[in-house]
């Protein structure tokens, strides 16, 4: 059956979901998503099925997802697809952490150093979700009523998404203004400069050409706050396209990231793939003459440009696992786009799915991005897992969604902020990288991951009341 669907006032996407905030396995979709980042909002809260695989489990988290998706699956009709229901109107979402990049190819898997475990996979499936369209201010709930066998019940769809709206429509919590503690380096800028030249060595020795080396910053939240008062900071102080937040049992996640790993959409004539790689980053400028100067200093790169370019020829090649031969193309190259506190590099990477391949296989393929680890994708992996000696967790993993109509979309964890529960404390991880070339220059590359973490670390200054 075709869903049930309940229009509803509008309200912002971030006030609406404060009555979740602290539901497990609730997931905002903030500022992108949708055909296109900033175009859609999504909340999906109480799963009727949850998926979660832990680093020690033995189970295949591509084809446990598929399968637990197959009995849902709908056709979606040519009126929806010209403007009906929205990219995402229900099925599965959640987390992937970078380790699952070890499960899916033969990447290593760094060990983990404290007691903060993350699943490398957790799956919501949800059949009420609530979509925001952000341009033209409305907003409605999509519910199917999904039954264990896969059919719906008109009447179970209505009384959910009924039981939605008034959650949706609940005060927002209140948040407090003052300042907070900041998260501290875990080393020393001397000390990520040292890793950054080891990476040079390999590079000189033939072992790559480039890989992203992170540093982290471990912080507390102050007495009570939560998970989801850091992310409300820190989206307002630096608002980004892939914006989200989601809610684990003890363990959270404020993501700003501007990056998108891949979107599959349902095209007339199959599925379409489009990876937009970030590469190359410069700050912000005070002045509007400093700051059209990094730009124009970004965009005559070379060796940002370079860098780009490796990992548009790493993603071209991770496509063309699963596209159609022939169907793999970088349309646009070396844009610049501009956020509160960096200006970057992007590039955009085309296919079409080959008849047969959906959604999980393109996952099988692609993940974890390219722009997060390095060229060539293994041997760089294996690398950082060296360097940097502990497992990543969320950072550089995914927040994503697998649609009912075999689309999906898929962020990239950069600028995201880890929050695990410990007594009555949240302890806060997160890490900035940079990607290590030939001429990179040590110390520069650490103050790149400084300017990258700067927007997270301002979520922690004092804010205005609302």
């Amino acid at each position: 059956m075709d869903p049930f669907v309940l229009e509803i006032p509008w309200r912002a996407p971030a006030d609406a979901f404060g009555a979740f905030a602290e539901s497990p396995f609730a997931l905002l979709l903030d500022s992108g998503m949708g055909h296109a980042a900033g175009q859609m909002a999504y909340i999906a809260a109480d799963p009727i099925r949850v998926l979660e695989v832990w680093p020690d489990d033995s189970a295949d988290p591509l084809s446990a997802a598929r399968a637990l998706l197959a009995p849902y699956r709908w056709d979606r009709p040519p009126q929806s697809a010209r403007g009906g229901l929205p990219p995402f109107a229900g099925g599965l979402a959640g987390l992937a952490s970078y380790e699952l990049g070890a499960r899916l190819d033969r990447l290593p898997r760094a060990p983990q150093r404290d007691a903060a475990a993350w699943p490398d996979l957790a799956l919501g499936l949800y059949d009420c979700i609530a979509a925001f369209d952000l341009a033209q201010q409305s907003a409605r709930i999509i519910s199917w009523g999904w039954g264990a066998d896969g059919s719906g019940d008109v009447r179970v769809a209505q009384r959910r998404a009924e039981a939605m709206a008034v959650a949706l429509a609940a005060p927002s919590p209140s948040r407090h203004a003052d300042a907070w503690p900041r998260p501290a380096p875990y080393s020393t800028p001397t000390a990520y400069a040292a890793a950054a030249a080891r990476v040079i060595d390999y590079i000189r020795a033939g072992d790559c050409f480039q890989a992203n080396l992170s540093q982290r910053f471990d912080g507390d939240l102050p007495d009570n706050t939560t998970p989801y008062e850091l992310y409300r900071r820190f989206s307002a102080a630096s608002p980004a396209p892939f914006s989200a937040f989601w809610r684990g049992r003890g363990l959270a996640l404020a993501s700003n990231s501007p990056e998108r790993l891949v979107r599959l959409s349902v095209g007339p004539d199959g599925l379409d793939a489009e990876a937009s790689p970030i590469k190359g980053t410069r700050p912000r400028g005070v002045t509007r003459a400093e700051d059209n100067a990094f730009a124009a200093a970004l965009l005559a790169s070379a060796k940002d440009r370079a860098e780009n370019l490796m990992i548009v020829d790493l993603i071209r090649n991770d496509l063309s696992r699963v596209c159609a031969p022939g169907s793999v193309r970088a349309p646009r190259l070396f844009e610049l786009a501009s956020f509160v506190n960096v200006h970057h590099l992007v590039s955009t990477i085309t296919g079409r799915l080959r008849d047969g391949l959906d959604a999980f296989d393109l996952m099988q393929a692609i993940f974890p991005g390219g722009s997060i680890t390095g060229a060539p994708k293994i041997r760089a992996a294996e690398i950082i897992a060296e360097l940097e000696g502990e497992a990543r967790g969320p950072y550089c993993g995914s927040i994503l969604w697998f649609g009912v109509d075999g689309a999906m979309d898929a962020s990239i964890l950069i600028r995201t902020i880890a929050c695990a529960q410990r007594g009555a404390v949240w302890r806060t991880r997160m890490r900035a990288g940079a990607g290590i070339v030939l001429d990179s220059a040590p110390q520069e590359e650490a103050q790149e991951c400084l300017s990258k973490a700067s927007a997270a670390l301002s979520a922690y200054s004092a804010r205005k009341s609302s």
